[in-house]
């Protein structure tokens, strides 16, 4: 009697630690999806906003592709598969899944800013990625002025 009473218990202190094992499992390796997608996320952003900062120019050239003019070199952004392709001397690719790109179009004198949105999901959420680079002074006038010609 004893004997499957010292069974009986043993056996439910087992059960309980593997129960508290697997949701422990479980719940780290959540975490590390959360994170990895986090950490993705923030690699993306940071290069993301050196590039509008140090370009000279944003170009769209299709609704799932953007090239940034800069000094030495020009990078272009794919956004397809969800995947964020960047291709410059070397390639980077994101797993970040690109829902919408909008690029505001409009040239006119009064448009100091030319501002660019993406939509995608983080952690389960749509948020919004914005940025937006400062048109000078002399490009909108020429934009202005060579566009009424």
């Amino acid at each position: 009697m004893e004997l499957v009473i010292g069974l009986a218990i043993s056996s439910i202190v087992i059960s309980m630690v593997y129960i508290i094992y697997t949701n422990i499992s479980k719940q780290i390796v959540e975490y590390s999806k959360q994170q990895s997608e986090l950490m993705e996320y923030n690699q993306f952003q940071n290069i993301w906003s050196a590039d509008i900062r140090l370009c000279n120019e944003l170009m769209p050239v299709d609704p799932k592709r953007v090239k940034l003019l800069m000094a030495q070199e020009d990078i272009q952004y794919f956004f397809a598969n969800g995947h964020v392709i960047r291709q410059g001397k070397t390639r980077d690719t994101f797993n970040i899944n690109v829902k919408e790109l909008e690029l505001n179009a409009k040239e006119s004198i009064d448009e100091h800013y030319q501002v660019i949105r993406l939509k995608t999901t983080l952690l389960g959420q749509d948020i919004i990625v914005f940025e937006e680079k400062k048109i000078t002074l002399a490009k909108r006038l020429n934009n202005y002025l060579l566009g009424e010609y």
